[in-house]
């Protein structure tokens, strides 16, 4: 199972609609991340012998308390952009399972070195 943490409602994307329709919710800062992380692990990630990540999104002005937020549950933030890299988010759900081959997983992104 797969888990959804969003600071502010988000809707999910509708046909003819991105996932983060701005001219709705310019008002509160958003962002979009655990979209890619199994809560079935989350009492495991203490015992990772590094961090894994978390693939977020967000407005800039959420970026700080998003990633302390990911920061405090055990993850490694990875930034992918603004909410308009949302949809970005949800167009990869289908990766961590087909990773693992239909096992929870925990993903690492790192800059080489």
């Amino acid at each position: 199972m797969l888990s959804c943490w969003i600071v502010e409602y988000v809707p999910i994307r509708e046909e003819g609609r991105e996932s983060a329709d701005l001219e709705d919710h310019r008002a509160v800062p958003a962002d979009r991340s655990f979209n890619l992380n199994f809560a079935v692990l989350y009492d495991q990630i203490a015992a990772q012998r590094v961090r894994p990540t978390s693939l977020y999104a967000s407005d800039d002005d959420a970026r700080q308390v998003t990633e302390q937020l990911i920061t405090d549950a055990g993850y490694e933030p990875f930034r992918l952009g603004g909410l308009d890299k949302a949809r970005a988010v949800e167009d990869l759900l289908w990766l961590p399972g087909a990773a693992g081959h239909g096992s929870p997983i925990f993903y690492r992104f790192a800059a080489p070195g």
